[in-house]
């Protein structure tokens, strides 16, 4: 994965987590574009931002 784009996610569980990581378990430190609100909390509590680029992230809730 190079880059996916959150700028419309509304909602990430565990499940999108999981997605995220299998797929860039194939290609280390993808990029996550636009994670604001609920689905950057959702990646901060996870505690899998770190195993991305942040790339123009907005505000969390």
């Amino acid at each position: 994965m190079r880059e996916a784009d959150l700028t419309r996610a509304t909602f990430v569980d565990s499940s999108v987590v999981a997605l995220l990581l299998a797929v860039s378990s194939h290609q280390p430190h993808g990029r996550l574009r636009g994670a604001s609100g609920s689905p950057l909390m959702a990646l901060e509590a996870s505690r899998v931002q770190p195993m991305f680029d942040l790339v123009d992230v907005g505000p969390a809730l």
